[in-house]
């Protein structure tokens, strides 16, 4: 999957960002096809992208945050065993929601997730909502979590910025950032140029 280094080069410029993005489209068309190959040879598969569920891909985004995935499956398979859908959740309590959460180093997180739970039943008439501000309003719900959302329940070709897709981007096109990776804006910019529209969950 990485490109030859003469090929990363022409991505190392002092020029603006968009400048460089244009020069480099055959560059990222070839990244995004053999990064989709990768994928489809040796991706692994969580019980969370099997299902284009709101609720469920909420739960699992939930406990995603800063948490190894092979962690979290026994887990979420577990919660969604006892509470299967949102209307489910009324009966949860922050003490119950605790011996879920504080197996995967989340205990603190708890008041957040139960926050957003209780928000959803509240002002959303029981439903995960659709659109990036409604989702990223909720308690524990971050800019990633709400892309997540849109992309793996609803469909929406979004781009998903985490730590991992940082340092591709970085070690493969030579990106420089003297900001905080995960907030620099150029690194959404660049994803969102080689998002593959008709395949947004695979991608």
């Amino acid at each position: 999957m990485r490109l030859r280094s003469r090929e990363r080069g022409r991505l190392r410029s002092s020029e603006s960002l968009p400048k460089a993005f244009g020069r480099g489209a055959a560059i990222r068309g070839r990244f995004v096809r053999r990064l989709l190959r990768w994928f489809r040879e040796n991706g692994r598969r969580f019980p969370w992208r099997e299902t284009r569920d709101p609720y469920e891909v909420l739960v699992a985004e939930l406990m995603l945050q800063r948490t190894q995935a092979s962690q979290v499956v026994d887990v979420y398979v577990g919660f969604l065993h006892d509470y299967p859908n949102l209307d489910s959740t009324r009966s949860l309590t922050a003490r119950k929601l605790r011996t879920y959460l504080a197996p995967l180093g989340l205990a603190k997180r708890v008041p957040l997730v139960k926050g957003a739970l209780s928000r959803l039943l509240k002002d959303h008439n029981g439903r995960v909502p659709r659109t990036y501000s409604e989702l990223n309003a909720l308690p524990g719900v971050g800019p990633y979590t709400a892309n997540a959302v849109r992309c793996f329940a609803h469909g929406s070709s979004v781009a998903l910025v985490d730590a991992n897709i940082v340092r591709i981007l970085t070690r493969v096109f030579g990106i420089r950032s003297r900001k905080r990776l995960r907030t620099d804006a150029q690194f959404a910019e660049l994803a969102g140029t080689m998002l593959a529209a008709t395949r947004p969950r695979e991608y």
